[in-house]
């Protein structure tokens, strides 16, 4: 898979495990009727800029986005939509990658139950707004330094371990 450029799939519901794993000339790609994005689904794909998945997403598998190259990170320019409704996980290191995700923006998941360990660690969010988590597991939002804003359940049950730690200045922690 290394001719790969761009993949659009406007019927497509789901991604499968490994599906475009190490597809590394894969730098555009938009799903409109995906609602399940496996695991490692995009996992080493070093040219992959660009994101479009249906609103209705409902899962994000562990590592989907994470380890484009053993020196980088997911270069996410763009990750639409920012508002995902039905979203209720996000894998564990979903994200990650050895120097940082460079996901950025303002996220808001209202739907959002479960974040796994080390799922947004690094990442150049500014905004995380999910008002029905209630459990954060160890790391999720380490190293992220534009991180100021956030907003979950107030029902919260668990913060894990350096789950906020090496994060930037901090205006707003609601529950």
């Amino acid at each position: 898979c290394t001719a790969l450029t761009n993949a659009a799939l406007p019927s497509a519901t789901t991604i499968g495990n490994f599906a475009f794993r190490s597809c590394t000339a894969l730098y555009d790609v938009s799903f409109e009727s995906v609602t399940k994005i496996g695991n490692e689904s995009f996992s080493f794909c070093g040219s992959l800029t660009n994101i479009e998945v249906n609103a209705g997403i409902t899962s994000i598998g562990a590592s989907a986005f994470a380890r484009t190259s053993s020196r980088q990170a997911c270069v996410l320019k763009t990750f639409k939509p920012t508002t995902l409704p039905a979203l209720h996980t996000i894998g564990a290191k979903a994200f990650w990658g050895p120097s940082g995700s460079y996901l950025e923006g303002d996220f808001y998941m209202p739907a959002l139950t479960n974040l796994g360990p080390l799922a947004m660690y690094s990442s150049k969010i500014t905004s995380f707004r999910a008002p029905s988590l209630t459990y954060i597991r160890d790391n999720a939002f380490k190293g992220s330094p534009n991180l100021t804003n956030v907003e979950v359940s107030a029902d919260i049950t668990y913060i894990g371990a350096d789950a906020f730690s090496r994060n930037g200045t901090w205006e707003i922690l609601q529950l």
